[in-house]
């Protein structure tokens, strides 16, 4: 069970940097972080496209993973953030920081 554990852990870390793979999964605002107030969640749907949620109202956008840099491509502009260490979204202390 042990290995198992380690295995999957392993995988997730794997898919979240690698620049093929993309990001996966749901990510929610940490404690006192900028935007995070407003912004509920970020959901990575697939390899290219995010939802984006905020104040009950779902955007869709498409994204760029290149090495830790996070590319957020929108009709308004991109925005560019990067994932941590600890693989948490980072987008500053305006946007905040998004954790799973």
């Amino acid at each position: 069970m042990k290995k198992t554990s380690f295995l999957l852990l392993a995988m997730i870390a794997t898919s979240i940097i690698s620049c093929s793979s993309g990001l996966s999964g749901v990510y929610k605002p940490s404690k006192n972080s900028g935007l995070g107030e407003v912004i509920d969640r970020i959901e990575f749907v697939s390899s290219s496209k995010a939802k984006i949620t905020s104040m009950g109202m779902s955007t869709e956008v498409s994204y760029e993973l290149k090495g830790k840099e996070l590319k957020f491509i929108t009709e308004k502009g991109n925005q560019i953030l990067t994932i941590d260490s600890n693989g948490c979204i980072d987008g500053g202390k305006v946007i905040g920081k998004f954790c799973k």
